[in-house]
């Protein structure tokens, strides 16, 4: 019975988190997290993860200004972690506190400066 149940709930997270495609055709999905890649580096592994559990992820690769979508259950005062792997597969972390139980979406951009990898709130 566990099994099964760790079954339907690692389904269940990867069809509630999705990237754009690599052709560019976004798949725009009703979400409360959703992370752009602004880098022209490709990433991937992208996971959210909490009180070090991963609850969401998505293995597809972005980048270019692609985005991932991600719907989290709600909840105030949300601690995170946003993590993903670099085209070094190197990973990178980066850890919030967000209130998810309003209308709009938290925006989260990924970007590639001065030779460093940055993750922080999209404008």
């Amino acid at each position: 019975m566990k099994k099964i149940s760790l079954i339907f709930i690692l389904m269940l997270m990867f069809i509630v988190s999705g990237c754009s495609n690599s052709d560019n055709n976004v798949k725009h999905q009703a979400s409360n997290l959703i992370i752009t890649n602004y880098s022209t580096y490709e990433i991937s592994t992208i996971t959210i993860s909490h009180s070090d559990k991963v609850v969401a992820v998505s293995t597809e690769p972005i980048k270019d200004t692609q985005l991932c979508y991600f719907n989290l259950e709600k909840n105030d005062e949300y601690e995170y972690n946003i993590s993903f792997v670099d085209n070094n597969n190197e990973e990178h972390s980066q850890e919030f506190k967000d209130d998810f139980t309003g209308e709009n979406p938290i925006l989260i951009a990924i970007k590639y400066e001065n030779e460093q990898w940055l993750i922080d709130y999209d404008n």
